[in-house]
């Protein structure tokens, strides 16, 4: 009975009717599929596009680069004072004193001071705390500018040559100290164009010039340098304030 009832199953089994899809059910079916995922793919495409997209104050829309990466404003400043401690040196006087910045303007050991040149001996002294002798080699009053000769060779900075940095622009103004290793950063914001009264009077041609939202008191001379690790400019240290001395006129 049992093997009987078996082969009864399997027989109904066999004779069961198989159920087809119709043929337009099966073509909508991969039809839908294959709109679907040219959806989907359209839609991502969108999104991706969108996260690399960003519009300007004035609506003007900027496509950036996918492997732009931005760097803080502290990493990029770490990197010019280290690259280039050597191109800066503090400027000494006959007694040792401390009278301003200068910054390497030639690969031949020409340097470049601001403000009035010091009297007698001249020394730099590095920020590896070696110290050259130097001599004052040209003079001119009506930019502020002095240039000095030490012997060796210097790697040189790039210096700006295309206008005046723009508003709320940040620098860092990098000096070398008088009496230890290293070298001294100080951020730096381009408050504003000014009137400089004493530029008025002893060089005209640089009478408009930008002024620092912070006082460098302690960086007389010293180099700014903007994010793209170019020479902006100089302080110009005033009892009113602190200016930049233009890089264009070197």
């Amino acid at each position: 009975m049992r093997s009987h009832h078996s082969q009864l199953m399997t027989q109904n089994s066999s004779n069961r009717p198989l159920y087809v899809l119709p043929l337009r059910v099966i073509a909508f079916a991969l039809v839908s599929l294959l709109l679907l995922g040219f959806l989907g793919g359209v839609l991502g495409a969108w999104v991706m596009m969108m996260r690399f997209l960003r519009t300007a104050p004035s609506g003007e829309r900027v496509i950036e680069r996918v492997e732009r990466v931005r760097e803080s404003e502290e990493d990029t400043f770490s990197v010019i004072a280290r690259e280039s401690a050597a191109r800066v040196a503090t400027i000494l006087d006959g007694s040792g004193r401390d009278v301003g910045e200068a910054v390497a303007v030639t690969s031949d050991g020409m340097f470049t001071g601001i403000g009035s040149p010091p009297k007698g001996s001249v020394r730099l002294r590095f920020s590896s705390g070696e110290v050259k002798s130097a001599s004052i080699v040209r003079v001119y009053p009506e930019s502020q500018l002095f240039f000095l000769r030490s012997a060796g060779s210097f790697s040189v900075p790039t210096f700006e040559q295309d206008g005046l940095p723009a508003e709320g622009m940040l620098l860092a103004a990098l000096a070398a100290p008088s009496d230890s290793l290293g070298v001294r950063v100080r951020r730096a914001t381009i408050e504003r164009m000014d009137t400089n009264s004493n530029a008025v009077e002893q060089m005209p041609a640089l009478a408009f010039m930008p002024r620092l939202s912070e006082s460098l008191a302690s960086f007389h001379g010293a180099p700014l340098f903007s994010e793209d690790h170019r020479v902006r400019g100089f302080a110009l240290v005033q009892d009113s304030a602190t200016f930049l001395l233009p890089s264009s006129v070197v």
